[in-house]
């Protein structure tokens, strides 16, 4: 066979002549499950799925090369020799990744910012009313995550009845700096029915948002909801604690000192419990505005 390599000046010629196309069709039904979701915020990629199993890209590019051997007058001896880079030429200039595609139709997704804790989660109002609320282990963490002023905490909930024991230090520095108020979280608290709580805020997101790069730092809009849930018994509360103002958090970094002090950013879906709307039949608007990633 004669020596016909294609030289770069010819690449640069086809890229330019190549009219920009999907090389995968993806149709508008088409989209990600809930697994493959989860695998893009947490990685930023998607590895897990062959789509060259799933979307045959062969017609779309054979008609490409076609239309490229006609415009150049390439010989059939020249594209079989230089097949190899003009196929490259081609997946540069065309798009041969579906992911986007596919998390777009995929947009809008319930998903719910989960806090976990090393002290498993709060327990039911009512234990907790049995020998005083204290301010220790889980429930001093989600006070301090809420940012509110323990003093005040302790406050609203002898307001509301209940016994307390112990210190609740005063923390003035985050009086109007909180993320909720203060009745509304005592309602939450003696609300919540099973062992295992979390706190745990319900948001949106666009998850286009975390493709191609790990991100980690989200923004919550005021607004949307934070409550007390328990995925294993698919117990909570009364769903009515409001952002106060927007609540940002890093997810890569823990909360606390133990290793289990982190944060989850997770569809609501069954998986191995219960899922909010499994649960409370909770309407898309419940969940709020979508997040910001920043």
């Amino acid at each position: 066979m004669q020596n016909n390599a294609i030289t770069s000046q010819q690449l640069e010629d086809i890229k330019a002549s190549i009219k920009y196309t999907d090389l995968y069709y993806v149709d508008y039904s088409d989209e990600l499950s809930n697994e493959h979701i989860q695998e893009v915020i947490d990685t930023g990629y998607l590895d897990s799925v062959d789509f060259y199993d799933l979307y045959d890209t062969y017609e779309t590019t054979e008609n490409i090369k076609e239309n490229i051997q006609n415009e150049f007058d390439f010989s059939d001896d020249f594209m079989e020799q230089n097949e190899q880079e003009i196929l490259d030429a081609i997946y540069e200039t065309c798009s041969n990744d579906p992911v986007p595609q596919l998390l777009n139709h995929s947009s809008g997704t319930n998903w719910t910012l989960i806090m976990h804790s090393a002290w498993e989660g709060v327990r039911s109002g009512w234990v907790n009313s049995q020998g005083g609320y204290v301010y220790n282990e889980g429930l001093r963490q989600i006070v301090d995550i809420l940012n509110l002023d323990p003093a005040s905490f302790k406050k609203a909930l002898e307001d509301a009845g209940y016994e307390t024991i112990w210190e609740f230090p005063s923390k003035t520095e985050r009086i109007d700096n909180e993320f909720v108020k203060y009745s509304d979280f005592v309602e939450e608290l003696e609300n919540t029915t099973s062992e295992c709580n979390f706190l745990t805020f319900l948001v949106k997101i666009d998850p286009i948002d975390f493709y191609w790069e790990k991100k980690s730092i989200v923004k919550i809009p005021a607004g949307n909801l934070v409550w007390l849930f328990d995925y294993t018994q698919g117990g909570g509360s009364v769903f009515w604690c409001e952002l106060l103002r927007d609540f940002t958090v890093d997810l890569s970094k823990n909360h606390g000192d133990s290793v289990y002090d982190k944060w989850s950013l997770a569809v609501d879906w069954q998986g191995d419990g219960y899922s909010i709307d499994s649960v409370y039949g909770m309407t898309s608007q419940a969940f709020g505005d979508t997040i910001e990633v920043l």
